[in-house]
């Protein structure tokens, strides 16, 4: 089990596998979804935001490709555009 994740500067340097383009397009990602759940709770009581970056925290790890994480933006994106 990994420490829990509530900064994106504690996930960044599990992205050092990601070339500076991609490591921006997941950190301008994470900006938008930070930006849009300000404030914003879960159940528990924690930040809204805590668990994306726990779940990036997991996808690094098993080294997945960008995809996963644009994806993963894509579909958030689409569920608060309509």
């Amino acid at each position: 089990m990994h420490e829990n994740i509530d900064t994106f500067e504690k996930l960044e340097p599990k992205l050092s596998y990601f070339s500076d383009k991609e490591k921006s397009e997941i950190k301008a990602a994470y900006e938008f979804a930070s930006e849009h759940h300000f404030g914003q709770k879960r159940k528990s009581g924690e930040d809204y935001i805590i668990h994306p970056l726990n779940v990036a925290y997991i996808l690094a790890d098993m080294h997945a490709d960008i995809n996963w994480y644009l994806c993963r933006c894509s579909n958030y994106l689409c569920s608060i555009t309509t």
